[in-house]
């Protein structure tokens, strides 16, 4: 290689883009020379241009970590929207099989000189709780909290929040990959762990960063938006309170059931699968009771059916008819919205606390929809399975 390829390499170590186009050149085909000899010439041409852009920066030229210090503004107030979402957490129509994967969405305005942060969290645009921190105390949603603490970021986004503007700035942040367009940017949160960015080429604004604890990958986020602002105090205002909802409960009593006995049990008539599902025995029923706590302080008796099918590869359905049975099922918590009716939340790697008398394994799949009515959590050892439960769910009567 040539004094000048040699030059010209280095100036594009942090060029993906630009070392490509020279490293297709280094291993294109071997013409005749005199057409060698025009080919390089003008891709070396193409390449000086292209580095004279690049050069025309001071100090040689951003790298970069330079630029992508440079794509974000320099505000006192971060404010960043970061989303995910998984194939193991889907919402499905039950009558096509469209499925279509649920985005969480985290919100944060976070001001270090001050100690401020105020986070929304959101599931496919729904709101389903906000927060805002100080160091004299806490506003949500659901009212204030007294007493002195300082703003705290979970681990796996303090990094991206917090530092990976501070990370450019003093050198810190390292290069360690590049994929494509994307360019892989790493630093040091501290305590064992790092952040990987990935930045996109052309903008240099960040795309997606996941946290690593001790050599363990963690969960991806995309970045929506990441940008340092002036501050503005309706950013930190407190949030308006939201009406009461479940919270916790206590007082649980379960007791086996005759499934004519739970046919009145919830008020109206609850669903099940008859005597027998694909060769799967009807093995148990169940009524659970409990005292449901709202976020007001308020408690509400609560119940709901637990119907067994089979052991070995067993099918749970629990089922209630008020929002305070629902607690115990996953439903009105302060979570992720039900689906639409007609539609079920589907979510993977889960696991199931079985009611008294029985013993079915731990399961996989849960899904959750509501029916005339009705709130429904179907649990069971596969995707397919629980799709296949809540298409043949019929009256109890």
């Amino acid at each position: 290689m040539s004094t000048i390829d040699t030059e010209i390499l280095d100036l594009l170590r942090d060029r993906p883009d630009l070392l490509r186009l020279a490293t297709a050149v280094a291993e294109a085909g071997r013409p005749p020379r005199r057409i060698l000899r025009v080919s390089v010439a003008a891709t070396v041409t193409a390449i000086a241009a292209a580095v004279a852009l690049v050069t025309a920066w001071p100090n040689g030229g951003p790298n970069v970590v330079d630029r992508a210090l440079a794509a974000l503004s320099t505000g006192p107030v971060i404010h960043a929207v970061v989303e995910r979402s998984s194939p193991n957490n889907l919402v499905v129509d039950l009558a096509t099989g469209d499925a279509r994967e649920r985005i969480h969405t985290i919100e944060y305005w976070y001001d270090r000189e001050r100690s401020a942060l105020h986070t929304r969290l959101l599931t496919d645009g729904k709101m389903l709780t906000e927060i805002v921190e100080t160091p004299t105390g806490s506003d949500s949603d659901l009212g204030h909290y007294p007493g002195g603490i300082a703003a705290q970021l979970d681990p796996a986004l303090a990094g991206f929040v917090t530092q990976y503007r501070e990370a450019l700035a003093d050198g810190t942040a390292k290069i360690v990959g590049h994929n494509g367009d994307v360019t892989l940017i790493r630093f040091s949160t501290g305590y064992g762990g790092t952040e990987d960015v990935g930045v996109d080429g052309a903008s240099y604004r960040p795309l997606f960063f996941t946290y690593n604890h001790e050599g363990q990958p963690g969960q991806r986020w995309r970045v929506a938006t990441i940008d340092s602002i002036a501050r503005d105090p309706a950013d930190f205002a407190k949030p308006e309170l939201s009406a009461p909802r479940p919270t916790g409960a206590g007082g649980n009593r379960t007791e086996p059931i005759e499934p004519a006995q739970a046919a009145n049990a919830l008020g109206r008539p609850p669903v099940w699968l008859g005597e027998t599902f694909r060769d799967l025995p009807l093995t148990g029923v169940a009524l659970a009771t409990d005292e449901t706590t709202y976020t007001d302080g308020t408690k509400t008796p609560g119940r709901w059916l637990v119907l067994t099918y089979g052991k070995t590869d067993a099918v749970v359905i629990g089922e209630a008819a008020s929002v305070a049975g629902s607690y115990q099922l996953g439903f009105n918590d302060g979570g992720d919205p039900p689906a639409p009716e007609g539609s079920i939340v589907l979510e993977g790697d889960q696991r199931i606390v079985v009611p008294p008398g029985s013993a079915p394994p731990p399961v996989e799949w849960s899904g959750r929809l509501i029916r005339k009515g009705l709130y429904i959590e179907i649990r069971a050892s596969s995707r397919q399975l629980v799709l296949g439960v809540a298409r043949v769910l019929r009256d109890l009567s």
